[in-house]
């Protein structure tokens, strides 16, 4: 195991590294280029990854718990059963990502890009929802959504969307005030 705690990694170009199992804690890789990495089981808790590519990466079984990774591309990144409870992937493009069974507990997913994610048996508990584009995920059920923070700027699939627990969950504002819902009829997945 390489231990690279704490490690000030910020701007490399480090694309296709293998670091499998590596601790990489409180690491420092904002804005760096680590397409199709290997950190497969790497421990990332606290690490700052905002900014990052991580396109294509393995971060199946990884830990991230309260990692940053706001505006960092995840794009078809691997996350099986990654843990990432209370991460923040704000504005995070998580596109076609497999975060299958992941933890995204309490996470901060505020206008995040999820469309074709897989979520299938993913937590989702208290994860903030809120301005996110969930359109055509996979694996998402309404039972999941229904533990998360939501608002009308979320986008949902369809048959989540017109499910009427969900509809009613929406329509709080979180201090039990009715605000308008906006249904996205009409919304159709592209490709």
């Amino acid at each position: 195991m390489v231990d690279l705690t704490g490690t000030y990694l910020r701007g490399m170009e480090i694309d296709e590294i293998q670091v499998a199992f590596a601790d990489l804690r409180d690491a420092d890789l904002s804005w760096a280029i680590l397409r199709n990495a290997n950190l497969r089981k790497a421990n990332l808790d606290g690490a700052n990854l905002s900014s990052a590519d991580l396109a294509g990466a393995d971060l199946n079984l990884a830990q991230l718990h309260d990692a940053d990774l706001g505006a960092a591309s995840l794009r078809g990144s691997k996350m099986f059963s990654a843990q990432l409870a209370g991460a923040n992937l704000r504005v995070a493009q998580l596109r076609l990502a497999d975060l299958n069974r992941a933890n995204l507990r309490g996470a901060d997913l505020r206008g995040a890009n999820l469309v074709r994610a897989d979520l299938t048996k993913a937590t989702l508990r208290w994860a903030d929802l809120r301005g996110a584009d969930l359109g055509c995920v996979r694996g998402l059920t309404a039972e999941q959504v229904l533990e998360t923070r939501l608002a009308t700027n979320t986008v949902l699939p369809d048959d989540i969307a017109g499910d009427p627990r969900v509809k009613e969950h929406m329509t709080s504002d979180g201090a039990g005030r009715r605000i308008p819902w906006c249904p996205w009829a009409g919304r159709r997945c592209a490709g």
